[in-house]
């Protein structure tokens, strides 16, 4: 009878942790959507940190030149750049944002759209393509 009155209980207090710890996770989840303009501040203040490092690197000199990125070489500047995001993050930041993203592979994707939309956005290399358009007419 002892037996039989300790196994249910164990079984009890198992049930119990369980549950709580489910509310425990759920409480956080509703604290990270609630608190989505906070984590979105400090993700894009290391994604345009991380863009202009990378830009003054690696992309800059093709905006001066007005010339394009060959595939293969923009395939691994966005890599780069995803990784210095993720560095400049640091493993605490990272394991929030991907809990709040839901997993790494959508955390990577936001970044590296951040990426692709700076890029198509690059007003320096604009202006020299138009530079030389306009030089190339009057010549």
């Amino acid at each position: 009878m002892d037996i039989a009155i300790l196994v249910a209980s164990f079984a009890v207090a198992i049930v119990l942790f369980l549950l709580l710890r489910n509310e425990i996770r759920l409480v956080r989840n509703n604290k990270r959507v609630k608190d989505f303009q906070s984590y979105a501040a400090v993700l894009m203040f290391h994604m345009e940190k991380a863009y202009d490092i990378i830009y003054k690197d690696r992309i800059l000199i093709w905006s001066i030149e007005a010339t394009k990125f060959d595939d293969e070489e923009y395939k691994n500047t966005a890599k780069d750049f995803a990784k210095l995001v993720l560095q400049l993050l640091g493993p605490t930041l990272i394991e929030e944002l991907t809990l709040l993203y839901g997993n790494e592979e959508t955390l990577l994707l936001n970044i590296t759209e951040y990426f692709n939309t700076r890029f198509d956005d690059d007003e320096i290399r604009e202006t020299a393509q138009n530079n030389l358009m306009e030089h190339g007419i009057e010549s």
